[in-house]
């Protein structure tokens, strides 16, 4: 009888899910590079998945990119970024998953005459549950009218006491829009403490990346906090006791958890 309803539930669950992140980075790293000018940043999202592979969300977070003896009048503007993004994720087979999503980076606030907003698209190939290829092209790379490439290859792999190993490896041609490529790499060390999210990386480049950015392309540490939620939403038609206790039961389904009794 057990069974037969927690398998009821499983059919009945909503193909909807809501999320929100909350994160504290001591430096925002992006394809090796700071955009913060190595200053720490917050950072938050909000996100929608459905059960056919459709997502979307908007990402956001603090950045600074111009030096602190930049005088007022050379300023940017840009203390924001805002990434909207969509796409669709699902499996091929039993080894491999693949990821295809459309990002609109945003810097809202800038000055009058600067204009960084561009768009990519992204594609991924998960193969052997640890291991991913991306690829990101642009058609105009930081609003410059020109192309880019982004080639990068990573893993992850689970540790003792709960940790996560992850380390990559990109390539960012960026040939047409400043003349130069540059190659990143990371390597870090991950753990979840409930809806806390703790970890540290290290990020760096190679000789070509310090020539286009300078020292914001130095290697660094970088350490994340960051506090998850996943939202569950049942509509009831009224407030009786059997619909709070089944509202209960379909949240704990919907987290992949079952109820075995009522206290």
């Amino acid at each position: 009888e057990v069974a037969a309803e927690e398998a009821a539930l499983e059919e009945e669950e909503s193909p909807h899910d809501f999320s929100a992140t909350l994160t504290g980075v001591s430096d925002y790293v992006f394809r090796g590079i700071s955009q913060t000018q190595e200053d720490p940043a917050f950072q938050a999202s909000v996100d929608y998945a459905h059960a056919s592979g459709f997502y979307a969300g908007i990402w956001g977070s603090s950045v600074d990119f111009t030096a602190e003896d930049t005088l007022p009048e050379d300023e940017d503007g840009a203390d924001v970024e805002i990434d909207y993004y969509v796409g669709f994720a699902s499996d091929i087979n039993d080894t491999f998953s693949y990821d295809v999503s459309g990002v609109y980076y945003t810097y809202p606030g800038a000055n009058d005459g600067i204009d960084y907003d561009y768009p990519e698209l992204i594609g991924k190939l998960t193969g052997w549950g640890w291991a991913t290829f991306t690829l990101g092209y642009s058609w105009d790379t930081f609003n410059s009218g020109e192309t880019s490439f982004y080639y990068n290859f990573g893993g992850e792999w689970g540790l003792p006491w709960e940790l996560t190993l992850d380390s990559s490896i990109g390539y960012y041609d960026l040939d047409s829009v400043f003349d130069e490529s540059y190659v990143d790499w990371q390597i870090g060390l991950s753990r979840s403490f409930g809806f806390l999210d703790v970890g540290a990386h290290y990020y760096d480049t190679n000789s070509d990346g310090e020539l286009i950015y300078g020292d914001l392309a130095d290697s660094r540490f970088v350490l994340t906090l960051g506090f998850s939620r996943r939202g569950f939403y049942y509509a009831c038609a009224d407030e009786r006791l059997a619909q709070f206790l089944e509202s209960h039961e379909r949240a704990f389904a919907h987290f992949g958890g079952h109820t075995r009794e009522h206290l």
